[in-house]
């Protein structure tokens, strides 16, 4: 009988044990907005770009750099927007100390990051004071849906068939109020709360049809899977999508392959087109050595495929001294270029030619992937 106890003791710790280690690794979610704003010279941070849904990474995460303020200006279309991928979201925390990946789960898929001089937005769910005696929920609905995608008024629209006609009617006057949603879907749950000094009046949940007005194009004929697109494929407009949609400019098109069949008419989406890489895993590249003054040009091999404004893995061909020297300052025979070494990541900046700095200097470790 002492047996037997003893077995069930330790069978209930075992299974107390089992579920304090299951309620400990619950994920917390991060998702991509479907747009956002940042001043000019400032970088672009994860808590500019995502929503983060529990509390175990959250605030350790949100400061995070994505991309920093040159590399964001570089890569901004003329209209002033970055589009920032997942992926970018994942190197930057991959790349970050301290960050779990564990238990942080990743959705979304690309946020149109409009960089300009307006300060940085209010985190959006900010309380709205109300002055003007005829402002009802249902009037200024569209206009505060529109400050929490960071679009224009006229770039949002919305479709409230579905919601009470009593809930659009709640009076704003003398009140405050919040509105808040997801990025994913055509339909999107939005949570809107009414306060009248400390005390709800209103806190419901409701769902609202919502597109936005994006930069894109669209097909201008049927276009098969593997076809490589051209100038008489696509015809470049403002098209309007669900938040979750990332169209692709018509320029970016170009040259591109589709992923999936489209129909003449059709937004065509980033996700369905695939360009070949810039460069080539076995390609060779002049690759330009940038520390401080000192320039070192070697030619080296690609170690993965890489697309234009990506880093990738290039390896010396032999540990001979590169190619060409340039200098305005005394030579340094190590610099921290260090072309010859060992594995550098080197940023892709055209075809056969990449250039890394000193902050992305060789890692004896060598690439992780691609080699």
């Amino acid at each position: 009988m002492n047996v037997v106890r003893s077995i069930l003791a330790h069978a209930l710790v075992a299974v107390t044990c089992l579920g304090v280690c299951v309620s400990r690794t619950s994920a917390d979610t991060l998702t991509l907005r479907a747009s956002a704003a940042v001043p000019a010279g400032d970088p672009v941070r994860v808590g500019d770009i995502a929503d983060i849904d529990g509390t175990g990474v959250g605030a350790t995460v949100n400061d995070i750099i994505v991309l920093d303020a040159s590399t964001a200006a570089k890569r901004a279309a003329k209209d002033g927007t970055v589009s920032v991928n997942l992926g970018d979201v994942r190197r930057a925390l991959v790349a970050s100390k301290g960050v779990n990946m564990g238990r942080l789960a990743l959705s979304g898929s690309a946020v149109q990051v409009r960089v300009g001089d307006a300060a940085r937005p209010a985190p959006p769910a900010a309380l709205a004071p109300s002055d003007d005696i005829g402002d009802t929920l249902g009037s200024v609905l569209n206009d505060a849906l529109a400050r929490w995608f960071s679009v224009p008024s006229d770039a949002i629209q919305t479709d409230t068939q579905a919601v009470d006609p009593k809930v659009l009617a709640t009076p704003l006057a003398g009140r405050t109020y919040a509105v808040s949603t997801g990025t994913r879907g055509e339909v999107l749950p939005v949570q809107v709360r009414v306060f009248e000094g400390d005390t709800p009046v209103l806190t419901q949940t409701i769902r609202v049809g919502i597109k936005l007005k994006k930069a894109g194009c669209v097909a201008t004929r049927d276009i098969a899977r593997g076809q490589t697109l051209s100038s008489g494929d696509v015809q470049a407009q403002d098209v309007w999508v669900a938040t979750s949609v990332a169209p692709i400019d018509a320029q970016t098109a170009l040259g591109g392959v589709a992923q999936a069949a489209m129909k003449a008419g059709d937004v065509v989406e980033d996700r369905q087109v695939d360009h070949p890489p810039t460069i080539k895993r076995g390609d060779m590249v002049s690759v330009d050595c940038v520390s401080g003054s000192i320039l070192l040009r070697a030619t080296m091999r690609a170690k993965q495929d890489g697309r234009a404004g990506e880093v990738i893995w290039l390896e010396p061909l032999s540990k001979a001294s590169p190619s060409k020297r340039t200098s305005s300052k005394k030579e340094n025979s190590n610099p921290t270029g260090g072309a010859g070494v060992g594995p550098v990541r080197a940023r892709v900046a055209g075809p056969g030619h990449a250039v890394t700095v000193s902050d992305e200097s060789p890692d004896s470790s060598g690439p992780t992937t691609g080699g």
